[in-house]
């Protein structure tokens, strides 16, 4: 399900309302795979990203952290934060993201280069406060250093690798460039009908930010979607679209207007407080247009759609959400709970 309340939907198109918006979730990195993920240490400032070494890790341990300057801990990864934290000086969490990004990491190129968390920071930031900075004692009494791009880090990591809470997905990802495509049935991604029903009554009704997926192509570009306006261009009472939806008895061409949330210029990663309520954060809050006709039948219920114009190569491919984590299912993330409650104490 997208919604923790049970919303039953609504096809009728005179009842959709026409614009709504929630609070927009907040900015992120998509913590670049050929980076290294959440074990880049992002505040060298490398463009590649600076991804410890076994013999680094095996040298941060008790002894040498008891007298390592704040300064330096605070240069350290957000994976190797958590695992210091924890008290896990084997560097569990570290090592798995390091042998995750591993392949991408060594031999980045530019078919790769996109790959990251967007599929954990798009429902983090919709489930999760924006967190701020705290700097917590693990049980070994080394005090720890977390600052806002941290806590995000974590929670991006543990939403989309994490937890293993339900996703709802409406539409598909296509992986083949529009120009080379033979099976249009296989392109048509979210179906517009189905778009605006989602979006009229989880967000319109229900204000539920969504997720969805922007590029329509082979890339996956998940973005936090917080609101939506449309309006109606036209109406046809007599369609004669050869491939409408069986009973269609009119037709509505619409223009609707999305609102998302980027993610994060490489110079902006690292904040030690959050965007929100800042003048920076409006770079990151942006709209797109498309364009589409719906078609109702003769009680004026969506039945199905279809984009035209621009939208025909250039719309979502799918729309969706994960259920929030929770943190106490696991042992190993329950630690995140205290860090995260932390952040968010001075809101």
């Amino acid at each position: 399900k997208f919604s923790e309340h049970k919303i039953d939907l609504d096809y009728n198109f005179s009842h959709g309302i026409p614009s709504a918006e929630v609070t927009a979730p907040w900015a992120d990195s998509f913590w670049a795979t050929y980076q290294g993920g959440i074990a880049n240490r992002y505040q060298y400032g490398n463009i590649n990203g600076v991804v410890p070494s076994k013999a680094e890790l095996q040298q941060n341990s008790l002894k040498k952290l008891q007298t390592l300057p704040t300064e330096e801990l605070q240069k350290l990864s957000p994976a190797e934060k958590y695992d210091i934290y924890c008290c896990n000086y084997n560097y569990p969490l570290t090592n798995s993201e390091i042998k995750r990004t591993y392949a991408t990491h060594q031999h980045p190129t530019e078919q790769n280069k996109w790959t990251g968390l967007c599929h954990g920071w798009a429902p983090a930031s919709i489930h999760f406060q924006e967190p701020d900075c705290t700097t917590l004692s693990n049980k070994d009494g080394i005090q720890v250093p977390f600052n806002s791009t941290d806590v995000k880090a974590l929670l991006d990591y543990f939403q989309g690798q994490g937890c293993k809470e339900n996703t709802c997905t409406v539409g598909a990802r296509c992986k083949d460039d529009p120009k080379h495509i033979r099976n249009w049935d296989a392109y048509l991604d979210v179906n517009p009908g189905t778009m605006h029903v989602v979006l009229t009554n989880l967000l319109g009704r229900g204000k539920q930010a969504l997720a969805f997926d922007k590029d329509p192509a082979k890339e996956v570009w998940n973005q936090p979607l917080y609101g939506y306006s449309f309006q109606v261009l036209s109406e046809d009472n007599n369609p004669t679209y050869k491939h409408r939806a069986r009973g269609t008895a009119k037709e509505v061409s619409v223009r609707l207007n999305l609102k998302w949330v980027d993610d994060l210029d490489e110079d902006e990663i690292g904040g030690d407080h959050p965007y929100a309520n800042t003048e920076r954060v409006k770079k990151y809050l942006l709209n797109t247009d498309y364009e589409y006709i719906l078609e109702l039948d003769a009680k004026g219920n969506i039945l199905g759609g279809r984009w035209i114009g621009k939208s025909i190569n250039d719309h979502p491919d799918f729309i969706w959400l994960k259920q929030k984590g929770v943190f106490s299912k696991s042992s190993f993330w329950k630690p995140l709970e205290t860090i995260y409650e932390s952040s968010i104490k001075k809101q």
